[in-house]
């Protein structure tokens, strides 16, 4: 029998310390679907959208079955979910589809599936207006370097980039949470804009930021630089490299939360022997399932925006609601907020000619309160939309302004 006082553990008398067990991160894994027109000829100023992809039955239709969803199976016993970045280019405005083809061909199909199934819809927009190319020698749908108000074939670059946000949100009713850039391109203007308007941000497959970064806020003067921003702009990849899933896994081993995103297309066989999304997702849980034995570490399926929100720890409210008020003795509108927005909320706008617009709103007197005035008075209908700092969106009804 020990005697009171009489060490009762060998190995703490003898001076050894136990280390209290190092707790795994998860991986949280993102499938994301750059979601487009196949064959769409950048050098065709205009022409009919191939929507093969879209027929029921086909390659898009396929990744919502059930049964193949079930099969693909996280550590925590979900499923595998898709982010669809759904596309829009100035050159879709002059198809006959519209500049809305394919926001609202997918919505429309399988709107009811995205819920049912947990997945998100995103935006992802080509920056490009028809414009020389000196390389090819030709008029063509080509990239557009900058944000700065320059003129290009009808409207500025900027203009541009908003005219087909307001589409995007007003046609469909969707503001997306999440975005993704056509060609991997952004700027530092562009990323000052898009601060102001969407808080998570998958475009970066860039050389200039170290492939160990896994999400970031930009700075206001470079956007490949760390800073003060409000978004967090999120790595990427364009293919599940196992030497990449590998580093990932053995940083959650040790203890750190991290994020898988890659991106892949709608296209690519459309058979159900040859479906590149499906052929792909399950190449990649092949390669999680064995990484995540090898480690000891967890796996967790996410859309876009669950994951960037796990990941940083956001504590989101509830419910998010707004109210709006005209006033049409000044011809205003005034929106207040029942929690803090992110960036700064919008007016969309469609007038009689069918073209649809929008603008910032600017603060007002109260906290979480914004105002716009109408100067345009061929405005047939707007709407009041914005976001919460953890990709909770909100859209006001259809109203029309005072007359």
């Amino acid at each position: 029998m020990f005697a009171v006082g009489a060490c009762l553990v060998m190995s703490a008398c003898m001076g050894v310390r136990f280390l209290k067990k190092r707790v795994p991160g998860i991986v949280y894994v993102v499938d994301c679907v750059d979601t487009e027109s196949n064959a769409f000829n950048y050098y065709r100023y205009s022409q009919s959208l191939n929507m093969n992809t879209f027929v029921p039955g086909y390659l898009i239709d396929q990744t919502f079955e059930t049964a193949w969803r079930d099969s693909l199976t996280d550590s925590f016993g979900g499923h595998v979910k898709f982010t669809w970045f759904l596309m829009t280019i100035e050159g879709y405005r002059h198809t006959p589809q519209g500049i809305n083809a394919i926001p609202g061909r997918f919505l429309e199909q399988f709107k009811d599936r995205v819920l049912s199934h947990g997945d998100e819809v995103a935006w992802h927009y080509h920056h490009a207006d028809w414009c020389w190319d000196e390389q090819r020698q030709a008029k063509g749908w080509k990239l557009i370097r900058t944000f700065s108000d320059s003129v290009y074939c009808e409207k500025t670059d900027r203009r541009l980039a908003f005219d087909q946000m307001a589409s995007f949100v007003y046609l469909n009713r969707v503001y997306p949470a999440s975005f993704r850039s056509g060609w991997n391109w952004e700027n530092t203007d562009f990323s000052n804009w898009l601060d102001s308007l969407i808080p998570f941000d998958y475009s970066n497959n860039w050389p200039d930021i170290d492939l160990s970064v896994i999400a970031y806020r930009p700075s206001r003067k470079n956007v490949f630089r760390r800073g003060s921003l409000s978004r967090q702009v999120v790595r990427c990849v364009d293919r599940p490299d196992t030497t990449h899933l590998r580093a990932l896994f053995e940083r959650a081993s040790a203890g750190e939360d991290v994020i898988f995103a890659y991106y892949g297309h709608n296209y690519g066989g459309t058979n159900r022997k040859n479906n590149a999304l499906k052929t792909g997702a399950a190449a990649v849980q092949h390669i999680l399932a064995d990484l995540s034995n090898r480690y000891g570490v967890a796996y967790r399926y996410c859309t876009a925006s669950d994951a960037i929100s796990q990941y940083v720890g956001s504590h989101c409210p509830d419910s998010f609601g707004l109210t709006v008020a005209k006033n049409c003795d000044d011809n205003t509108v005034t929106v207040a907020f029942d929690t803090l927005v992110f960036g700064t909320p919008i007016v969309c706008w469609e007038l009689y000619n069918g073209s649809i617009s929008a603008d910032f709103m600017t603060p007002d007197s109260g906290q979480h309160r914004w105002v716009y005035n109408f100067t345009h008075t061929n405005v047939m209908a707007f709407i009041v939309a914005g976001i919460s700092r953890c990709g909770q969106s909100f859209l006001s009804e259809e109203m029309t302004p005072c007359r």
